[in-house]
């Protein structure tokens, strides 16, 4: 129906209802901010496919009382599960050591690892690496482009040449690192 992708925003995506169900739908323990990484990864690893299909249009309209501490610190918290839940442990670890360093200077980093810590228990008994493919293609992404599963709204992965993306707006209104 339209490009692969591994990744989307939960507000701005329509999930088949059977797909959501047989994987468990969105992880309660995430919340709302980041939750739908880990639903994109699980969906791709049971094997449905993801895709962009421009003539589909989502409407949200989002709350406009919006705390960004609150929101950093349970993205933030929310992708260092999804990375110890899904990902290779040296994955894990360098979103680890990202989170660790941000933490020096952000309170709501600082909290985030507090809380994610506190769910390690559980991240333990529940994880379940991914395919290498996924694996593999998520990393790519991050290697080659410098940015994370909560930066994207669209991965095509059609061409083994070609990796085409969309970035969430606030990926694209952040400053491009240094040799990136």
């Amino acid at each position: 129906p339209g490009p692969a992708v591994l990744g989307f925003l939960a507000c701005a995506a329509i999930v088949r209802r059977d797909a959501f169900l047989e994987v468990g739908g969105f992880e309660s323990r995430l919340g709302i901010g980041g939750e739908e990484q880990l639903l994109a990864i699980d969906l791709a690893r049971r094997g449905w496919g993801l895709a962009y299909v421009d003539r589909i249009v989502a409407h949200h309209w989002p709350s406009p009382i919006r705390d960004p501490s609150r929101r950093r610190r349970v993205q933030t918290r929310n992708g260092l599960w999804t990375a110890w839940l899904r990902r290779t442990p040296a994955t894990a670890w360098a979103r680890t050591r990202d989170a660790l360093q941000a933490a020096r200077g952000d309170p709501a980093t600082r909290a985030a690892l507090f809380e994610a810590l506190r769910g390690l228990p559980w991240v333990l008994r529940k994880r379940e690496r991914i395919p290498p493919t996924i694996e593999d293609g998520l990393a790519r992404l991050e290697r080659d482009y410098g940015i994370l599963g909560r930066d994207l709204t669209v991965i095509d992965l059609r061409r083994p040449d070609q990796l085409l993306v969309r970035l969430s707006p606030a990926a694209v209104a952040r400053e491009k690192p240094e040799g990136k």
